[in-house]
């Protein structure tokens, strides 16, 4: 094989990769399975339709929240406001439009279920550092004041 068609090759299956490494999270992102899925067992009949897509949303949303350790709270949350974002913009924009409406929501979702936990544990973490400066300035205050009190530092006769 000459280095012309081995360029070539290479070439082609550099595509074929760059194609699946862009592809598939975007169609995993956009929640395009659950719209291929839901339209093949229903086809594109209300209200069967939506709820085959909002379970989609649920499955994701699950699926995210145990694997980055969200509380059941915090997933229903974003699943609730996921779901009213959906069929706000389905209502907003119509019955034709109901596939690409799940996109933002689905994106939306899957972002805050990765941006929530990162939150909380710099939350977490700060809190911790303002305790431990907070309890730091007080044992530094109450020795001040014991050392004042018992004539360390403080003024004495002459």
């Amino acid at each position: 094989m000459d280095t012309n068609a081995r360029c070539e090759i290479q070439k082609l299956a550099m595509k074929k990769l760059s194609l699946i490494l862009l592809g598939v999270p975007l169609f995993l992102m956009s929640g395009l399975g659950y719209v291929l899925i839901a339209n093949k067992l229903v086809r594109d009949r209300e209200p069967w339709f939506t709820l085959c897509l909002v379970c989609g949303l649920a499955t994701t949303v699950a699926l995210l929240a145990w694997c980055t350790g969200t509380t059941l709270v915090i997933g229903l949350g974003v699943f609730a406001g996921a779901v009213f974002l959906y069929l706000g913009m389905c209502l907003l924009f119509g019955k034709d439009s109901r596939i690409e409406m799940l996109v933002p929501a689905h994106v939306l979702a899957i972002l805050s279920m990765m941006a929530i936990p990162v939150y909380t544990s710099v939350r977490k973490k700060a809190l911790r550092t303002t305790a431990a400066v907070s309890s730091h300035y007080q044992t530094m205050t109450s020795s001040s004041f014991s050392s004042t009190a018992a004539g360390g530092a403080g003024l004495t006769k002459s």
